[in-house]
């Protein structure tokens, strides 16, 4: 009886180590969330940002595209949580593209392109980076090519 209640305590013992970074995003899957031409969901960890060098970056699997939307923002050299937006960004973008045929259906946004888009942050925090992300792209179609009724994809992310 005692070895019984020994071996009752120990698997009830306290794991004091510390997570690691792995933990962590293994633990912590990111939602993504696509509304407007097409819609499209998924709450997994590969939707998590990483950020290096001031750059916030995404690489979100897109089933529906067969490929990646790719999300790069660039919050400064030493960036701290709080509110950003693509009016205030000095260099943002986000792009993916579907082929079709002999055509392509190019989802796009940023400071460089036109039509902008635009985005909303916040950054709850920066390590790891944690917040949501509301975006708008636009829809750009190649001639003869099928891309769907709308002209504007809606991505919505909580990491």
């Amino acid at each position: 009886m005692r070895r019984a209640a020994l071996a009752l305590v120990a698997a009830c013992g306290n794991d004091h180590r510390a997570p690691d970074a792995g933990d962590d995003a293994t633990a912590h899957a990111c939602a993504a969330v696509l509304t407007g031409n097409f819609a499209e969901s998924s709450t997994d960890p590969a939707n998590c940002p990483t950020l290096a060098g001031g750059t916030l970056a995404f690489s979100i699997p897109v089933h529906t595209l067969a490929t990646t939307l790719d999300v790069a923002i660039d919050l400064g050299a030493t960036p701290t949580p709080g509110a950003y937006s693509s009016d205030a960004a000095m260099t943002w973008s986000a792009r993916a593209a579907q082929l079709i045929g002999n055509g392509i259906c190019l989802y796009s946004a940023g400071s460089k392109v036109v039509p902008h888009g635009d985005f909303t942050l916040a950054l709850d925090s920066v390590d790891p980076p944690r917040g949501t992300l509301a975006l708008t792209q636009y829809v750009l179609v190649y001639p003869d090519t099928n891309c769907g009724d709308g002209d504007t994809e809606q991505v919505r992310l909580t990491f």
